[in-house]
């Protein structure tokens, strides 16, 4: 289900944004991966999780980051499977 944000709301989105990709070049995630990739998939799970109805810009900051984690995960698992090592 998607929703429409209020300007308060894109607000929120937009400092969880910011805060998310600040955060995340402290990291140690950032391992070649392009800009506007990251940027992206941050922006997707924060407003995933904002679509979910959460409001709390920590919570979407934490939830954007632990998702592009976890998805870096996964595709070097998948990587790793296919090439048999």
């Amino acid at each position: 289900m998607t929703i429409a944000f209020d300007s308060t709301e894109v607000a929120l989105l937009s400092r969880a944004l910011d805060r998310a990709w600040l955060e995340f070049g402290h990291s140690g995630l950032k391992n070649g991966d392009a800009d506007a990739v990251v940027r992206a998939a941050l922006t997707r799970a924060i407003v995933e999780a904002a679509d979910q109805g959460e409001r709390d810009e920590s919570k979407l900051t934490a939830y954007a980051l632990a998702h592009y984690e976890r998805s870096k995960a996964d595709i070097t698992e998948r990587d790793t499977f296919s090439r048999g090592t």
